[in-house]
């Protein structure tokens, strides 16, 4: 009678040493993962805030102020000395956009609406947001920084590049080819880091957040603060 084959061990069975490095390997993934995890919850948490949380409110040092206004995209055809306020803010953060709808209904002086410098802080583990504040970049770059902007608040697509050049097209922007090689540029990459870096220098770790002259306040303001605070 032949006897049945007995089955060969795994090569990883014979050899402990490869065995060990097998699961030294696993356990280092395991863990890089629970990093990144815990980085963009711990950012998220930053960056998080309730409709009910009291503003904060501090003035700028001459410096600071001139970094807070550095940057951005103005909204509206002012000169860049003309803009109102300064905001920064992220796209996915839903006291943002509420905060735009405010300024976008405010009537300042004579029925003026202010005019905004929008700046963005964001990270790129947002990735929805960072790749709307690409596309604000690029739109900028055309001309067409406000009606951009009023369409990715009204958006509801993950903002993928096929998204962005479709706001483009709707939003008047010619040259899309171009608007396209813009979203992945050290320009527009700059230009959003940038901003997150004089957010986080300025001590601004949730938004939206808003800078009047030399005069900064952090989280959700009402109608009747915006308006003392631009007057």
């Amino acid at each position: 009678m032949v006897s049945a084959p007995t089955q060969a061990p795994s090569k990883d069975r014979m050899n402990p040493r490869r065995m060990w490095k097998k699961r030294l390997n696993t356990a280092a993934k395991l863990a890089w993962v629970g990093l990144l995890a815990g980085g963009v919850a711990y950012f998220a948490a930053q960056q998080r805030g309730t409709p009910d949380a009291p503003p904060r409110f501090r003035t700028l040092t001459p410096d600071e102020a001139a970094r807070a206004w550095e940057g951005g995209q103005v909204l509206g055809h002012a000169e860049d000395t003309e803009a109102d306020v300064v905001v920064f803010s992220r796209y996915t953060c839903p006291f943002s956009q509420a905060l735009f709808f405010r300024l976008d209904s405010l009537a300042l002086g004579g029925d003026r609406q202010p005019t905004v410098r929008i700046r963005h802080l964001v990270h790129p583990m947002d990735s929805v947001s960072y790749r709307a504040a690409l596309g604000m970049v690029c739109a900028d770059l055309q001309g067409r920084s406000g009606e951009f902007h009023d369409a990715l608040l009204r958006d509801t697509s993950q903002k993928h590049v096929g998204d962005l050049v479709s706001i483009a097209a709707r939003t008047g922007i010619g040259d899309l080819p171009s608007f396209q090689t813009c979203l992945a540029s050290e320009e527009a990459v700059g230009s959003v880091d940038t901003d997150l870096q004089d957010g986080l220098e300025l001590g601004i770790t949730g938004v939206p957040a808003l800078v009047a002259g030399d005069r900064l306040v952090v989280g959700s303001v009402s109608e009747t603060e915006l308006r003392e605070w631009l007057r």
